[in-house]
């Protein structure tokens, strides 16, 4: 996600940068208030999880969580702007590329 926000950047793409870090700044906003602020330590979940060698319910609620929504938002904006990135071959690849990823992600949200 920050990869294609520096993308949008460089190829003077503002709207979809802006965008795309409203979408990361939900995620993080999300992120701190569910699991920092007003949730378990966050911490704590993850040295659990690895001294169990098995992920905890709350590790797994965040990774739920990113994967269903930021990785949606992402998606649709990125199958939105990969037409306008159609004359620059690098910044077509990496969208390109970006989107599989943020399709496999929805994928594991989903199943």
């Amino acid at each position: 996600d920050f990869e294609m926000m520096s993308l949008y950047f460089h190829k003077q793409h503002y709207w979809f940068a802006t965008v795309q870090g409203c979408i990361v700044a939900r995620s993080v906003v999300d992120f701190l208030v569910r699991h920092v602020f007003f949730g378990p330590c966050f911490i704590k979940e993850i040295i659990d999880s690895f001294k169990a060698n098995l992920r905890t319910d709350v590790f797994l609620t965040i990774l739920q969580n990113e994967k269903t929504g930021e990785a949606t938002l992402s998606f649709l904006l990125q199958v939105y702007a990969l037409f306008y990135m159609g004359n620059e071959h690098f910044a077509y690849w990496t969208a390109l590329f970006s989107l599989l990823i943020s399709v496999r992600g929805i994928a594991q949200g989903c199943y």
